[in-house]
């Protein structure tokens, strides 16, 4: 279906119950955290996040551009 799977966040025991079990997720990302994953998902689909400088809350900065007519 096209879906991809990040695992985050999983604790040690759960890990070692998943080994014991012989599931196999060699094809599945996993992060230590939650914020872990969310750094990389949008990398995975070509995207990137970054900060936005705040826009000035100058009254020239808000009012309309100019036109010349």
């Amino acid at each position: 279906m096209g879906a991809e799977c990040i695992i985050s966040g999983i604790r040690p025991q759960i890990a070692q119950t998943i080994v014991h079990l012989g599931v196999d997720l060699g094809d599945v990302v996993t992060k230590a955290t939650l914020a872990d994953a969310f750094k990389l998902a949008p990398s995975r689909i070509g995207l990137a996040v970054g900060r936005v400088r705040p826009a000035s809350s100058s009254p020239t900065a808000l009012a309309a551009p100019a036109t010349t007519d």
